[in-house]
């Protein structure tokens, strides 16, 4: 890397820039491993801050894919520093933070507390820096930034399928160990996965989720629980902790009450769920993390027998629909599997006791024909809805055979019996 030529940049601002990465990496290890008020951490952060000084601020550094900016020019890294850089990269990642803006200089104390969020996002112990606060510094997530390529270049099929995907085994290895204590980081980084789909294009992910060609294990109907959890309040503009809270809520119970068919009530799957949240390890050294306690305090509630959930103005209604649909998605006592279609259906008709209103905002937010609802089109051929159209709502865009048409006509929902040999069914 050392070759690249960077005409903007005379040789010591690479110089000195090199140097912040490397004052960045030290003060992330030894926060690590030392803490935040050791002598030796508050002499890292002294570090740090006296070089950014000298890098004269204000710039901005971008860590976009595996390669390091400054000020939107690609700076030139030795070996050495370059294998740095990919630890800061790592650990800004999984905090949201592509680009990092230094203002102006920054005071150690406050470069100390930024140093403790990187060590424990390092660690898989924070997924965000929500709660960090640095005077002088400022940072934001780039969308693009972990591959380099501009966002409205990446097909959203292409992207939402990757991370379905990822979802989908973290959550098999989250089903796999049911009498351990529950992972936050792999719940939060299946959250955050479906977070970034449905911000990309929430028609593609339900439409990936819906129309794979794979059984419907119990994973995958736990990461459809919170895709209809975050798919809900993201139509509803609810706030991105709140959101993450309840996905991650729904989720382990799913993960911990569903079984290959049917699976344990709503309530007992909240108190299993409980039970494996509360005694996990905790991460922070400084208390309870906010997102932690959120998602206890929802599985607790959620396991009231008495039902008062019911009354409950919040979110925890929206908790047991999505828990419930996915419960009825393979249900035990028929050989076939019902589409996203059939539950939406069932839950708006019957006497089931979801609360009418969640149900509504969810099937506004799908549309009256979701995706992979298995349809008759006029003409008498049957179709899988792609995604909604112009037309209409009961005229969506319909995958038919190898083509895709809207139909001159409204469609007509099919039971899920009708057609045989449904994709993505239970043989």
């Amino acid at each position: 890397m050392t070759t690249l030529s960077v005409p903007a940049q005379s040789a010591v601002d690479v110089e000195r820039t090199q140097s912040v990465l490397e004052a960045l990496t030290l003060l992330m290890k030894t926060a690590a491993s030392h803490g935040a008020t050791h002598p030796l951490a508050l002499q890292a952060a002294g570090s740090l801050a006296d070089r950014i000084t000298l890098c004269s601020p204000p710039f901005t550094l971008q860590f976009i894919g595996k390669a390091f900016f400054r000020d939107r020019q690609m700076v030139p890294l030795p070996a050495r520093i370059y294998r740095m850089a990919e630890q800061v990269a790592r650990a800004f990642h999984r905090m949201e933070i592509h680009e990092l803006t230094v203002a102006s200089p920054v005071a150690p104390a406050a470069l100390l507390r930024l140093g403790v969020a990187m060590a424990e996002a390092d660690a898989g112990r924070r997924k965000d820096a929500a709660d960090v606060s640095v005077s002088g510094l400022s940072w934001r997530e780039i969308p693009w930034a972990r591959t380099g390529a501009e966002s409205e270049e990446v097909d959203p099929e292409v992207f939402t399928s990757a991370y379905l995907a990822l979802a989908i085994g973290d959550a098999e290895s989250l089903v796999a160990r049911k009498s351990a204590p529950w992972d936050y980081a792999i719940g939060t980084a299946v959250v955050r996965r479906l977070e970034r789909c449905v911000h990309a294009s929430s028609d593609a992910a339900v439409r990936g989720l819906e129309m794979v060609p794979v059984q419907w294990t119990p994973a995958r109907r736990a990461v459809a629980a919170a895709l209809h959890v975050l798919v809900a309040f993201s139509e509803l503009g609810v706030s991105s902790p709140a959101q993450r809270a309840a996905a991650h809520a729904v989720l382990a119970m799913a993960c911990l009450g569903f079984e290959q068919r049917g699976g344990l009530p709503f309530s007992g799957a909240a108190r299993a769920a409980f039970a494996r949240l509360i005694v996990a390890p905790a991460a922070a050294r400084s208390g309870v993390e906010p997102h932690r306690a959120k998602v206890c305090a929802l599985a607790y509630m959620s396991f009231d027998d008495s039902g008062s959930w019911t009354r409950d103005p919040g979110v925890l209604p929206m908790l047991r629909v999505a828990y419930e649909l996915e419960h009825g998605r393979c249900p035990s006592d028929a050989a076939f599997d019902l589409t996203l279609a059939d539950l939406l259906a069932l839950a708006v008709g019957s006497g089931a006791g979801l609360d009418p209103l969640w149900v509504k905002a969810l099937v506004s937010a799908y549309g009256d024909l979701p995706p992979g609802a298995r349809v008759r089109l006029p003409d008498g051929r049957v179709g899988l809805v792609l995604e909604r159209s112009d037309a209409g709502p009961l005229r969506p865009r319909v995958l038919v055979g190898a083509g895709v048409l809207v139909p001159d006509g409204p469609v007509r929902l099919l039971p899920p019996d009708v057609v045989s040999g449904q994709r993505g069914g239970h043989a």
